[in-house]
Order: structure tokens, then sequence, then C-alpha cells
């Protein structure tokens, strides 16, 4: 009879070892996603907002949306074009220029081709592949600061879901 019970007990801890084994592969192999540096600056007198999707499973996973909102009002891209705005301030800079009195000149010259791309709104536009451990930047130009984003993927990424919701806080970086 000992036998049988050393037999059992083995058994027993066969199968505690393989459900463990179950279990840390299917956590280990499951799609995640995380939102990285979230950081806003106030330029040109607008809100620019910029945050990273980062892929923090082992596969290959594709973003395809991502929906910005405060409270419960979906926000989207205004529009702004820092190099129109640039323009428009040197042509309205220059419109009061007399070469002839030094005081008429503007106290700066702004020059459009200083502007980094950087500085350019980088919208989710189409679908996007995040290979594992790297992200993808976005950046929006836009009237209110989000406190949620939404990000939906091909593959289940919340308890259930292809869409997963981020609560966000932008940190100021003026």
């Amino acid at each position: 009879m000992s036998l049988d019970i050393i037999n059992m007990i083995i058994g027993l801890l066969a199968l505690a070892v393989a459900i463990l084994a179950f279990i840390y592969t299917w956590l280990s192999n499951r799609y995640s996603i995380e939102i990285l540096s979230t950081e806003f600056e106030k330029t040109r007198e607008h809100n620019f907002v910029y945050f990273e999707v980062a892929n923090t499973s082992t596969r290959t996973i594709l973003i395809k949306d991502i929906k910005l909102f405060t409270n419960s009002t979906e926000l989207s891209d205004n529009g702004f074009d820092p190099e129109e705005y640039e323009e428009h301030l040197k042509e309205n800079s220059t419109q009061n220029f007399n070469p002839f009195n030094v005081n008429s000149m503007p106290s700066s010259m702004n020059n459009i081709y200083l502007i980094g791309n950087s500085e350019f709104s980088h919208n989710f536009t189409s679908s996007v592949q995040v290979a594992p451990g790297t992200s993808k930047s976005f950046s929006y130009y836009l009237d209110e600061i989000p406190n949620k984003i939404s990000v939906t993927t091909n593959k289940q990424v919340g308890k259930m879901s292809k869409e997963k919701s981020f609560i966000v806080h932008f940190q100021n970086q003026n």
C-alpha cells in the first residue's frame, strides 16, 4: 500500500507541474499593449499631445484603431499645421516691413525650415504593426487634453476583447 500512496503523490505532483506549465505558457503568450510617454505641451497656442503604444508581448501585433477621449467625448486632431502658422506669421511681420526704416524690422524673422518633424501631427491613420518589445509614436494637436486612450488590435488584448482602454494623465512639458 505504501507504494500506491507514493505513486499517487508522484501523479498529483506531475499534474500540478503540468497545470502550472500550462498557466505559465498561456500567460506568457498573451498579447499585451501599454501606453507610454504621455506628454503634452502648449505650442503655438495649441495643445500638442504625444504618446507611444508599446507591444509588451512576445509576438507582433497589429493596431487597427486608436481613439482619444475627454470624459466620454471623442477627440480628433484639430488640423493645426505649424508650417502654415509660421508662414502666416512671416507674412504678417513682413507686411509692415520698411527697408528704409530700421525700427520696422520684424523682431524675429521666422524660418519655417527650422520646424522639426517632431512638431507635426503624426495621427493614427491606418493599421500599423508593432513588433515585440517595440513601440509606435503618435501625436495630435487637440483643443482639449485627453484622459482616456482606446486602442483596438487584431488580437485579444483586454478581457475577452480586441480593444483596450487606458486612463491616462498627460504630463506638461512646458
